[in-house]
């Protein structure tokens, strides 16, 4: 759950600058394309972190599972100081590249360059929320990202919007606000560090902890995890640029409805992390049966939250477009877009939910070529269908969902197929094995 609300600060921000025009939410959102890449280098971390811990915590190895954790933190410092600079330099000038119009370009350059800043204390937060997860404990991130959510929900329109004593920051602003609460957030881990309530026995100042070894495998398994993300961010800046061709109503309406989007991708991320740690638990317990039955389990329970979304996207999509901008043309794209979008609702979440059961089971490869392999796919087919094929910008929305419910029937037969039974972490058990792991084990 916890990994999931980061989503919502991207909606939050694009809610509150929909009241500067269309221009600025197509900033605002093409930011958020290109941001992913940002998030996508923390999965490496989040995939990695969340096999090694869980299935060394599956196996009763919880000193192999604390050396995992205390290895991924070091990574995150080293990965999102790196990010942070790349980032904070290269935005403005990708922007320039990629975009012509002007006011879109500056825009979303200096959204994009302060988010970049918050890679170190993102990567700690992830980090912290995968080690919790992993042992069991989806509660105590969830509470403490919730926190820095409603925070970023409160300081948005006071930056934004300027109200009361604060400036008119605008587009500044939600970035700002961004910040601020994710620093909030990794303060919060560090004080539960601090008062000894972390859930495994790290020892951030014993250099021995760190594991050159499980260094390798965090990132063997992550980077491919991270490889779907940065793909994604790079196909749907490509499908901005297709559709900033129609102007800038249908690039606010291809932002908006992704950021409708997140809220399946919210539910089912929740549930697909609650998975990854039962799968990975139920591993290193040597029960794949049960790891199995947890996969399972996920997949319903987000058929019925997808299915949910699915009547209110069909039903609803003008209001819930209104909530964003008042621009009507933007609001009739983006109902269309709504629409269609709501068939592949249910066949994401099942996406979702079994790529993170490869994830807990380490074996992150399949999801990669699927992902991939779709991914690719839509540059071409939204560019012939919506210009020669004579679609419009229906045609892309059409390219986007029937791609994704391609993934989401895919990825879980691959799953169903069993191989990724036969990968191993080297987490040891010791002879006296832990209770069996049902898919109602993990805490919450």
């Amino acid at each position: 759950m916890a990994r999931g609300l980061h989503t919502l600060y991207g909606t939050a921000d694009t809610a509150w600058v929909g009241r500067l025009g269309p221009e600025a939410i197509a900033a605002v959102s093409t930011s958020f394309f290109l941001s992913w890449t940002l998030f996508a280098v923390g999965d490496i971390l989040i995939a990695g972190v969340t096999a090694l811990v869980s299935q060394g915590v599956g196996a009763r190895r919880d000193d192999e599972g604390a050396r995992a954790a205390h290895t991924g933190v070091l990574l995150a410092v080293v990965l999102g100081v790196i990010v942070a600079v790349g980032g904070w330099f290269g935005s403005p000038r990708l922007f320039e590249a990629l975009f012509d119009d002007p006011a879109i370009a500056r825009m979303g350059g200096e959204y994009l360059s302060l988010i970049s800043l918050l890679a170190p204390a993102l990567y700690l937060s992830m980090v912290a929320e995968a080690t919790f997860r992993a042992c069991g404990d989806s509660r105590t991130p969830m509470k403490v990202v919730l926190v820095g959510t409603l925070l970023n929900v409160v300081l948005d329109p006071f930056l934004i919007l300027g109200i009361g004593p604060f400036p008119r920051l605008e587009v500044r602003g939600a970035a700002i606000a961004t910040i601020i609460s994710e620093v909030v957030v990794t303060l919060a881990f560090a004080a539960l560090y601090l008062r000894r309530r972390f859930p495994l026995a790290l020892r951030l100042s014993d250099p021995r902890m760190f594991s050159s070894r499980r260094a390798g495998q965090i990132m063997r398994i992550g980077i491919p995890h991270a490889l779907i993300g940065i793909l994604f961010s790079a196909v749907y800046v490509f499908l901005a640029r297709i559709t900033g061709a129609f102007g800038a109503p249908a690039l606010a309406a291809l932002g908006v409805v992704n950021r409708l989007e997140s809220l399946n991708y919210l539910t089912s991320s929740a549930v697909g992390l609650g998975v990854a740690t039962m799968v990975g638990q139920n591993l290193g317990a040597e029960l794949p049966e049960r790891a199995q039955a947890s996969a399972n389990r996920g997949a319903l329970l987000v058929t019925w939250s997808a299915g949910f979304l699915t009547v209110a996207f069909l039903f609803f999509a003008e209001p819930l477009m209104r909530v964003f901008t008042s621009d009507a043309t933007a609001v009739a794209e983006g109902a269309a877009f709504l629409r269609i979008v709501a068939i592949s609702q249910v066949f994401m979440g099942w996406e979702l939910v079994y790529s993170q059961a490869f994830t807990g089971a380490g074996d992150t490869l399949p999801p990669l070529w699927v992902s991939s392999l779709t991914s690719v796919v839509r540059v071409p087919l939204a560019w012939w269908v919506a210009g020669p094929g004579g679609a419009g910008p229906a045609g892309i929305w059409w390219t986007i969902s029937i791609t994704g419910i391609l993934r989401g029937i895919v990825i879980p037969l691959w799953f169903r197929l069993g191989r990724w039974r036969e990968k191993s972490l080297g987490m040891t058990a010791p002879s006296i094995m832990p209770a069996p792991l049902g898919p109602d084990s993990a805490d919450g």
